[in-house]
Formats: structure tokens, C-alpha cells, sequence
């Protein structure tokens, strides 16, 4: 465990992005699915709320086992309990599924996904969408919208959904058993009919859209040419109301499939992930490209290049400074038949961190979804995935913000902040006399002070003395200390790392 810790504090000062110890969302006796690879499944409102989709397949539903449930945090209050988000529909007897989530430039948030009166939830496609209150998960409009208009005999299939500056919302989704990819916009209040993108191509699967800045919206799907042969990554922009000619991303001798597609908001180039079958070993990469106004760019490999071990699908984005934020599930050398939830980082000079873990436990992950931060956190990045570490499939979330290693990249600070504190076992608070945990106070120890995980949530009460903080998981805490008026826990802040 030790060495794992090393390379973590490595990777980090490239990384720059410091993850806080992950949170269960989900604790039930049935399986939670973060599916599929391309959607969105988490995203972050302009207030700072972040907002959850996923369905499950819970066999005390009856028949209709599979439905969409939706949860939320709150900066001050932490997260909300669960809700069925397709409780209408499954009153109907519908099976929902493959929820995608996005936010518009009002800070409405909307959620697609497939429905269908059998498993396969592949008739049509739903949205609601949710003005969010003050409190709960309230806001959601109460009946489920169909945005497919087609017969229910018509497979529909990976509908997606994003946002552009102009107040315009985009859906997508696969149709005829993945000969089409359909595309429907809202203007203004109004969501026009729907459009078939114009694609050649015989098969395209699982699609994903971005907006930019400039309101130029991004398509990506892999596909293949003819009936036959390898997959490769394609990619379509919108200018206006048209769409440009479809551009070969990948070139691959082998399989390139499952891509994730990103606007960097301050250059406005698309950015593409995607797993990538390497033409020697047959081996899965994950691999990233990005457009700009001369063309597409050389591939950058973010996993490990000429190891062993396979790497799975994952999302890209990127945050307000320009920074963008790769995840996905992979094996690597510490875990080299588990696989873990692994992130790279981009610089805003566009630099590649080296990979690393931030998922280190028994069972395995797949499928993270990540979003960019919002309201007082925009540089921050909020990230959800299943994950079997509990021996049932569950819905994990993390939050990674800047840490101190950004200050290469910046000014140089007037003081340099303290170390942290390496704490294992026994956190201790003296209660008198110089406080060895906060160096510069002085006097009794502060009552109460708390600990705070990274993104701000209370943990426990600390007490003068020794406090046991074994039940914790690794990673970065705050103590949190009483300001000297006694107004509320605004004082002094101390960075611990607890570790095992």
C-alpha cells in the first residue's frame, strides 16, 4: 500500500487535480448500472449542484425491473436520498434505461433515455426535464416527454444530450437497428422534428454530442464504412443548420470504438477519446485526438503504451481554465487483474499527465462518467462509475479540484502553504498549549472543529486528543477550526492525509 501512495503523490504533481476519498451513492441488494460508455451520466448545474442518472435492475419492481433513478448534492448540505426519475412510466409498465444527462445555459437540466415495453427498452426514447429547488430532488416536471416519433417497432437505441451557449438543447440517439443516428433540437420552447443525420455509412453505434462556445455542435459515433471489417471513430460537426462532411478520426487497423467527444471552452476544439485495439498485440488503449482549424491532430496514447494490460471505455471533458480530464476503467501495475477507475490529466498547454489510479480497493469498476464543475468550483471535476467492491454492482462517486501543484502553472503564491499532515490511526488535537496539527494557533484547542472530505462535507467532530480515523477511507481531509468571533466554522484550515 505504501508504494501505492508514492506513485499517487507523484502522478498528482503532474496531474495537478487531487481526488478526495470516493462516496457510495447507492446501497441496495440489487444491481446499479452506470451504462453505457458515451452518455452522460453526471453532470454539474450553474448553482454547483451535481445531478446523478442511472437505472437498475431490481427484481422487486416486478416485470418492469429495469427503471432510471436520480440523485443530487447540495455544496451546503451534501446528497439527497434516491428517486425513481421514471416513476410515470413505470406505473405503464415501461422498462427504462441508458440514461444521458445535460444541462442548458438557463441551468435547466434535462435527462434522456430508452424505454420499452420489453427488457430491452429499445421502443422509444423519453426526456423529462428539472428546474431543481432549494431542497430534495424536486424540480423534475412529474410526466416523462417522448422525444422519438417514430413506430415502437423501430430499435431505438444510446440516446445522448447536450447544450449549446445559444439556449439550445440537442438529443441524439441510434434508430433502425443501428443503421441511423436521429438527431432532434429545442429552440427556444419548442423542440422541432426530428432529423436523420446525413451518414453513409452502413452501421454506427453508440453516438455522443458536445456543444462549444461558438454554438458549433460535435458528433462522434464508431462505425464502419461498408457491411464488413474493423470499427472506426467518425466525427460530424453543425455549423448553423449544417452539417459538415463525416471525418475518419481513428484510421484503425483493429477495432477503435466507444468514443467520448469534449469542447476545450477555451480554444473551442473538439477533443475525441476513445479505446483503441493496437495493431501489434491486439491489446486496448485508450487514446486521445483533438481538431483544430488545419485538422486532427497526432494521437496521444494516455494509458500505459506497450504493457499487457487492457484499458476500457472512458469519458473526456474539460474545465473552465482549459484543462481537460480523461477517466476511465484499466488495469495497471498495481492492479494488474482488477480494474480500477484511472484519470489523465491535460494541461492548458496541452501536456498529458502520466495515468494513475484513483480507485485502489478489491472487486472492479467500469463505465465513469465525469462532468466539470459549476457555481464556486468551476475547475473542479465530479466523476460517477459502477463498481463490484461491494460484491454487487453500486454507483461510486469522486470529486478531484486543483491542488497545490497548479501553482507551477500560475503566479507563485506570497507564502507557501504548510504541508499536509500525514495522519494514520490517530488524528491528534492537543487540547492545550501550541495545537501541533494547526502551527500557528496557539491556546486551547478550538471547540468544536470538524473534519471535511474534499469537496466539503462533514465527516465527523474532532475532539481535543486523539481521534480515531481509522474507518476512514485514504485520502485528503480538512480540519476545519472556529474562527476567533465564533461565527460558524470559518477559522483556521488544516490539510490532512490519512492514510493506512
Amino acid at each position: 500500500m505504501r508504494n501505492v501512495i508514492i506513485l499517487l503523490a507523484v502522478t498528482l504533481a503532474a496531474a495537478a487535480t487531487q481526488w478526495a476519498p470516493e462516496t457510495r451513492l447507492t446501497d441496495n441488494n440489487y444491481p446499479d448500472f452506470s451504462y453505457w460508455s458515451t452518455q452522460r451520466r453526471v453532470v454539474v448545474d450553474l448553482e454547483g449542484r451535481v445531478h446523478v442518472a442511472w437505472h437498475v435492475m431490481n427484481s422487486d419492481l416486478g416485470p418492469c425491473r429495469f427503471q432510471i433513478y436520480y440523485q443530487r448534492w447540495y455544496p451546503d448540505r451534501g446528497w439527497t436520498a434516491d428517486t425513481m426519475l421514471s416513476a410515470d412510466l413505470y406505473e405503464d409498465d415501461i422498462f427504462n434505461k441508458y440514461a444521458s444527462l445535460a444541462v442548458d445555459s438557463a441551468g435547466v437540466v434535462h435527462a434522456v433515455w430508452a424505454g420499452g415495453t420489453e427488457d430491452g427498452a429499445d421502443q422509444h426514447i423519453y426526456l423529462k426535464s428539472c428546474v431543481p429547488s432549494d431542497s430534495g430532488n424536486g424540480g423534475w416536471e412529474p410526466v416523462s416527454r417522448p422525444l422519438s416519433v417514430s413506430a415502437p417497432s423501430v430499435r431505438k437505441n444510446c440516446p445522448t444530450i447536450t447544450a449549446t451557449p445559444d439556449g439550445r438543447v440537442h438529443a441524439a440517439w441510434l434508430e433502425s437497428n443501428y443503421a441511423s443516428i436521429v438527431h432532434r433540437e429545442r429552440v427556444d420552447t419548442t423542440w422541432r422534428d426530428p432529423v436523420t443525420v446525413p451518414i453513409t455509412h452502413a452501421y454506427k453505434a453508440y453516438p455522443a454530442l458536445a456543444g462549444g462556445p461558438d454554438n458549433r455542435l460535435h458528433l462522434i459515433w464508431y462505425g464502419r464504412e461498408g457491411t464488413s471489417g474493423y470499427y472506426n471513430v467518425f466525427y460530424k460537426s453543425r455549423t448553423g443548420a449544417d452539417w459538415g462532411a463525416t471525418e475518419n478520426v481513428s484510421y484503425g487497423i483493429r477495432h477503435q470504438m466507444y468514443p467520448s467527444v469534449a469542447v476545450n471552452p477555451a480554444t473551442g476544439d473538439p477533443h475525441v477519446l476513445w479505446q483503441c485495439y493496437e495493431p501489434t498485440d491486439n491489446k486496448r488503449r485508450v487514446v486521445h485526438r483533438r481538431r483544430d482549424n488545419s485538422g486532427w491532430q497526432p494521437t496521444d496514447t494516455l494509458s500505459e503504451p506497450g504493457d499487457s494490460l487492457n484499458q476500457e471505455t472512458g469519458q473526456l471533458i474539460f474545465t473552465a481554465d482549459g484543462r481537460g480530464h480523461a477517466a476511465w476503467g484499466g488495469r495497471s501495475p498495481q492492479w494488474p487483474t482488477l480494474t480500477q477507475f484511472r484519470y489523465a490529466e491535460r494541461s492548458a498547454a496541452g501536456d498529458w499527465s502520466a495515468p494513475f489510479n484513483v480507485t485502489d480497493t478489491n472487486g472492479s469498476r467500469e463505465r465513469p462518467s465525469i462532468a466539470a464543475g459549476g457555481g464556486d468550483a468551476p475547475e473542479a471535476v465530479h466523476a460517477v462509475w459502477t463498481d463490484y467492491r461491494d460484491s454487487n454492482a453500486e454507483i461510486y462517486y469522486a470529486r478531484g479540484e486543483p491542488g497545490q501543484f497548479l501553482a507551477e502553472e500560475r503566479p507563485a503564491p506570497r507564502a507557501r502553504p504548510a504541508p499536509a499532515t500525514i495522519v494514520r490511526g490517530l488524528l491528534n488535537l492537543s487540547g492545550a498549549g501550541h495545537n501541533p496539527i494547526l502551527p500557528g494557533e496557539s491556546g486551547l484547542c478550538p471547540k468544536p472543529a470538524l473534519l471535511l472530505d474534499a469537496s466539503g462535507r462533514r465527516v465527523m467532530e474532532l475532539q481535543p486528543g486523539e481521534n480515531d480515523v481509522r474507518h476512514l477511507a485514504p485520502g485528503v481531509y480538512f480540519v476545519r477550526t472556529r474562527g476567533s468571533r465564533g461565527q460558524g466554522f470559518e477559522g483556521s484550515s488544516r490539510k490532512v492525509v490519512i492514510q493506512r
